[in-house]
Formats: structure tokens, C-alpha cells, sequence
């Protein structure tokens, strides 16, 4: 949660351009923020979602992505815990190290988009980096990687063409960087089941916004960066067995 803590000033400050180093202070008032006032929720708690010292409300994103990061944390925690034995401590630490960043990105990159609708250049590089340590690592530094390079490759010039062609209107830039680390990241073919994934499931929310609100008052850009990071989880868990039945992996 105190990573969530940082990850929060990283979301916020990146938009505005603004260093990342300084003390934290309320948006407000300006006041520098103390100690009592940073513990992760529970000074959110304690202050009922407002500044100690002007009453202005806070954003609530502050709780949200502490929590959210505590408990994918955990979650990476347990999996690893369960997967190697007490005794292969360098896999089990590597790996951890892996997925507390790959955590950490997807955090700043879905909070930032959801608030600005812009998905930042640093997470995306990180993901980068671990998805071509996740192809070395899946079938060594050539072969496989060349594959997997060459489909999210691919899947990236289809997004991109769709932001060149639309001027920006059905897919931002950001977008189709994105999807290029997250296509890495699963790999060959997955990478063409979290492609689907990632556009069933954006569609399901914009038809599903339709039906809530209506055509005419739907007003907003929907931001596609959260449906490629669910395309990829979900391509992660049900890619396999979703290739197979569909019969899509007879033709790739």
C-alpha cells in the first residue's frame, strides 16, 4: 500500500509534467502534507476523504489505487508462494521483482487513462522490457522472441492504423504502444486471443454505456488502454483453452 501511496503521486504528477521528487501537499490549499496524514487509507479514513487543513475533498482514486495495490501484491505473493518450493529462492525472487513492476505499470497506466485519458510513455517501456524477458524466458533470445515480436508487431500497426486513419477519434497512439508490450507479454498466439478479448470486452462496456445513457448523451472518449491489460489477463488464463475450442489455433 505505501507503494500505492508513490504510484498515486506518480499518476497525478506525470499528467501536469511535474517532478516526481518534493513533498506531497494537498491540491488545494498547498499545504505540505505530514507523516499522520500519508499512512496508506487510513488517513484517508480518518480524515473522512478530506484535507486536514482547507476541508477539500480528496480524490478518492488515493484510496483506491492504495488498496488495489496492496491486494494485487498479495496476490502476486501467494502465487509465486504456491508455485516454487521454500528453497528456489532466486526464481521466486525474480519473479516476484517481475510481477510488483508488471503491477505496478498496469496500476499507473489504467488509473491515468481512466483519469486523463492518456496512458504515459514510462509504464508502457517497462512493459516492454518485461514482455521481451517474458518471451526470452518462454522460448529463448531468438526464435520465439522474433515471433512473438513480429505478432505484436502486427497487432500494434492494426491500432495504429486505426489512430492514423480516425485522426484519434476511435484509438489514441497510446493505444497501439501499449498493446505491443502487452502482446509481448503473453506471446504468440495469445497475443491474438487478448486482441479479441481486449475488443469483445471494450465493446460489451460501450454497448452496455448505450443502453444505460443512450447514443446522444454519451459524451466522453471510452479509454481503451484498461480492455488491453483485461484482453491480456483474460488471454493469460482463457487464452489457451479459448484457441482450442474456437479453432483458431489450427489456423495460426
Amino acid at each position: 500500500m505505501i507503494i500505492g501511496s508513490f504510484l498515486n503521486v506518480v499518476i497525478i504528477r506525470s499528467v501536469k509534467n511535474e517532478s516526481l521528487g518534493g513533498r506531497s501537499s494537498c491540491r488545494s490549499c498547498k499545504t505540505k502534507l505530514t507523516a499522520r496524514e500519508l499512512i496508506p487509507l487510513i488517513s484517508f479514513c480518518i480524515q473522512k476523504g478530506r484535507c486536514r487543513n482547507c476541508g477539500a475533498v480528496l480524490l478518492k482514486q488515493y484510496f483506491w489505487v492504495e488498496l488495489i495495490t496492496g491486494l494485487a501484491f498479495s496476490g502476486v505473493f501467494y502465487m509465486l508462494a504456491t508455485t516454487y518450493s521454500p528453497w528456489d529462492t532466486d526464481n521466486f525472487v525474480k519473479w516476484l521483482i517481475f510481477g510488483l513492476a508488471l503491477v505496478s505499470s498496469a496500476i499507473v497506466i489504467v488509473a491515468t487513462d481512466l483519469r486523463s485519458k492518456i496512458i504515459p510513455h514510462g509504464p508502457v517501456i517497462v512493459l516492454l522490457i518485461l514482455g521481451i524477458i517474458a518471451s526470452v524466458n518462454r522460448h529463448g533470445l531468438f526464435s520465439g522472441l522474433v515471433t512473438d515480436l513480429m505478432a505484436a508487431i502486427v497487432i500494434a500497426a492494426f491500432f495504429f492504423v486505426l489512430w492514423l486513419y480516425s485522426k484519434g477519434r476511435w484509438m489514441g497512439l497510446g493505444d497501439a504502444k501499449l498493446i505491443l508490450a502487452s502482446s509481448l507479454l503473453v506471446g504468440y498466439p495469445l497475443s491474438i486471443a487478448a486482441f479479441l478479448f481486449s475488443f469483445w470486452t471494450g465493446g460489451i462496456m460501450g454497448i452496455g454505456l448505450i443502453l444505460l445513457h443512450g447514443r446522444n448523451k454519451i459524451k466522453y472518449l471510452i479509454p481503451f488502454g484498461p480492455f488491453i491489460l483485461l484482453g491480456s489477463l483474460l488471454a493469460y488464463i482463457f487464452g489457451g483453452g479459448f484457441l482450442m475450442w474456437s479453432g483458431l489455433i489450427y489456423l495460426l
